[in-house]
């Protein structure tokens, strides 16, 4: 299971979740993802004040560049969900 983002966030100032998931070479969200995305999304709901810095990562698979690039684009998908 997932930490609770809200208490995460409130009492930490910080929330790292391992449940947003993607396939492998991929920056498409699985499924699965859905309840952690959920999760975050209603936290800010509540609290519009609420900022964050996305941050999306590979393995150490491959090319240094392409997993970069993959890097971001799994950011920029987990954000735009």
């Amino acid at each position: 299971s997932t930490p609770d983002f809200s208490q995460s966030i409130l009492a930490s100032g910080r929330y790292v979740s391992h449940g947003i998931l993607f396939d492998t070479d991929s920056d498409r969200l699985k499924p699965e993802s859905a309840a952690v995305i959920q999760s975050i999304a209603k936290a800010l709901t509540t609290d519009p004040n609420l900022k964050l810095l996305i941050e999306g990562h590979t393995d150490g698979v491959g090319n240094a560049a392409h997993n970069l690039d993959l890097s971001k684009r799994r950011a920029e998908a987990s954000s735009a969900a």
